[in-house]
């Protein structure tokens, strides 16, 4: 069986120990030794609960934080220091992944060779891509600036954008951190587009420009490279980042304007498709004010450049919600319809 790397995430159940007779042993032992993760996870979380004192329950018992990012930090702690439920957490936890390396493996040297599938370059690009989005949703669903007060000025005493995004550099930090999961050291930031680094660039159209996030073909480390070569590379992802800032539609003219910027990055984009520099472009916009859902025909896109909009509206739509996040709309809603000046006139980009 096909085996998910990384420790079971948040409450999950146990697998039905009731498993066929002719279940491989190396299977068999993964299946034990998550139930047993499983188990041990719990008995730390309620030792947790019951001790919050203890310097290490606050992180034991973190939502927004990963089971795997939970047991690395753990780990750093003498085992001298930490209690019998944890240092039983952490056995459990090595157990799993020697047993999950295994079963890896023995997957693996069965599937086809890759030359034997050939389209699923493409396949796999799309699920990396939808994978890390979710995985950044499921995150944003708990530390989103939709669900502080905003940054309306300097003057207003609750101005606050949240704990996880202070910059658009964050937004394009923690989506290049997720897709790191899907794409192992083929991620990169800040791509120059120039002719130095890439042989498609034209000046009679292109500006100099920089990519947030590019996610590279495979190979590199073991590839004999040059810079013709690097020059006329065809990168399987280009991702540009934009950060629409909650500000209780009290600075929807600084939202237009990003809306102006995210426009002329689609047309870079899409131009990067057509040129054959990225094989696929995607767009992120962290939209923390829920601004496109109400505004988002300000943006043409292009036919090739793929959407990813991280909002509580997206939440709720794919459902993500844990019923926290629902609510918040109405308020949006609220402050959009009392606030915004398109009662007053349509709101445009500038030409």
């Amino acid at each position: 069986m096909e085996v998910n790397l990384g420790v079971p995430e948040g409450e999950v159940d146990e697998f039905d120990t009731d498993l066929p007779v002719d279940l491989p042993a190396h299977e068999r032992n993964l299946v034990d030794a998550r139930n047993h993760l499983v188990r041990t996870s719990q008995a730390a979380r309620v030792w947790a609960e019951d001790n919050p004192a203890h310097p290490v329950s606050y992180l034991v018992t973190r939502s927004d934080v990963s089971e795997q990012t939970k047991i690395q930090a753990l780990r750093r702690i003498e085992s001298v220091s930490l209690p019998f439920q944890v240092n039983e957490l952490l056995d459990a936890a090595r157990h799993f992944n020697e047993c999950q390396a295994i079963s890896q493996a023995a997957f693996d040297a069965e599937q086809p060779r890759e030359e034997d599938h050939p389209d699923h370059g493409d396949r796999d690009i799309f699920e990396g891509l939808r994978a890390a989005y979710l995985n950044l949703l499921r995150g944003y669903r708990n530390w989103g600036g939709f669900g502080y007060h905003g940054w309306t000025s300097r003057k207003d005493p609750d101005s606050y954008p949240g704990p996880a995004i202070w910059t658009r550099q964050d937004c394009v930090f923690r989506f290049g951190r997720v897709l790191e999961r899907e794409f192992p050291d083929r991620v990169h930031l800040g791509l120059k587009i120039s002719k130095a680094t890439t042989g498609s660039f034209d000046p009679e159209v292109d500006r100099r420009q920089s990519v947030d996030i590019t996610v590279t073909i495979p190979g590199l480390f073991s590839r004999d490279m040059s810079q013709r070569r690097f020059r006329n590379l065809r990168h399987d992802l280009f991702v540009e980042v934009e950060w629409l800032k909650k500000s209780r539609w009290l600075n929807t003219d600084q939202l237009v304007k990003r809306c102006g910027r995210i426009q002329q990055n689609l047309i870079n984009l899409q131009r990067s498709i057509d040129s054959g520099r990225c094989e696929f472009a995607a767009m992120l916009i962290v939209d923390d004010e829920g601004f496109l859902d109400f505004h988002g025909d300000l943006l043409k896109w292009p036919p090739d450049v793929i959407p990813l909009v991280v909002s509580p509206g997206e939440v709720v739509e794919l459902g993500l919600d844990d019923g926290t996040v629902e609510p918040i709309l109405d308020q949006i809603e609220s402050l959009h319809d009392s606030t915004c000046p398109c009662s007053e006139a349509p709101l445009a980009l500038d030409s």
